[in-house]
Order: structure tokens, then sequence, then C-alpha cells
């Protein structure tokens, strides 16, 4: 080809599809359709599998922003508790297999303190057999030691 000449006068059949070629760089500027030996004009030929490609890459791009976004959104947030201590009072164990009950002068300073009680629960469960030996089968009594437990705001100092 010589690029000497004007592009009207290249050889070309007509109506022929390819890249026009700059004369003065030598570059393909654009692609061309010949449409005969004195016009030819600029067309952008299709390529099927390079749009399609691209729209794979946009549809995986869009997918994966859609996806960050939803993980995003599903990040685990601390959760916001109101700042409470926790006590509880049991039955002491006195000797083996004997308790004795949360003394009521403690439940009362416990109270002045400041705690809220928030439950009371059974303990222990205790079958005493009750009466004197001489009685044959002596009766048994089924004794109850309650747990309490307290809360109230934690004091920040």
């Amino acid at each position: 080809m010589n690029f000497s000449q004007s592009p009207s006068t290249w050889d070309r059949p007509p109506g022929l599809s390819r890249w026009e070629v700059s004369p003065s760089t030598g570059w393909e500027a654009c692609p061309t359709t010949i449409l005969d030996d004195s016009t030819f004009h600029c067309t952008f030929v299709e390529a099927s599998t390079s749009k399609l490609s691209m729209r794979r890459i946009v549809l995986v791009f869009a997918l994966g922003a859609v996806a960050m976004v939803l993980l995003m959104a599903q990040r685990e947030r601390p959760h916001v508790y109101a700042p409470y201590e926790f006590k509880s009072l049991l039955p002491r164990e006195v000797s083996p297999a004997q308790y004795q009950q949360v003394d009521q002068r403690e439940l009362e300073s416990i109270a002045e303190q400041g705690w809220e009680l928030v439950s009371v629960v059974p303990y222990i469960y205790k079958n005493e057999e009750r009466g004197s030996p001489a009685l044959a089968p002596r009766p048994i009594v089924t004794m109850t030691y309650p747990a309490y437990f307290f809360k109230r705001l934690k004091v920040t100092r």
C-alpha cells in the first residue's frame, strides 16, 4: 500500500470493511466501510465476543459489589446492653448435708445497697426425716433452700 496517495486512491475493492490506515502515522484509526472508490466512512464493526466478555465482566463486578454491600450490612454489630452487675446469695452448707437459709438481715442490707431482686429459685431440695427414732417409719419432710439473684447498674468509678 502506498501511503503517499490519498485514501481514495488506494487499491480497495468496493464494499469491503477494514481498518483505515492513517497515511501520516501508519496506525489504524477506525474501522471503515468502503462504499465505492471515492467514499468511505468510519464504522464500528461489532465484535460479539468482546461485547459478551465485557457484559460478563460488568455483571461479575456488579454482583460482587452487591455481595459486598450485603455482607457489610450483615456484619455483626456489638450489642449494646446496659452494664449490669449480678450477685447471688446461696444457702450455706453448715456441715455435710446440713444447710442454713440465707439470713433475712443479709437480704435487707443488699437491698439498701441498691441491688434489685431478679429471681428466687429453689436451690436445694432435701428430704429430712422428722420425729423420734422410735417412730417407724419416721415422717419425711421436704425442705427447700432458695437462692436469691440480684442485679444493679454498674457503678463507674
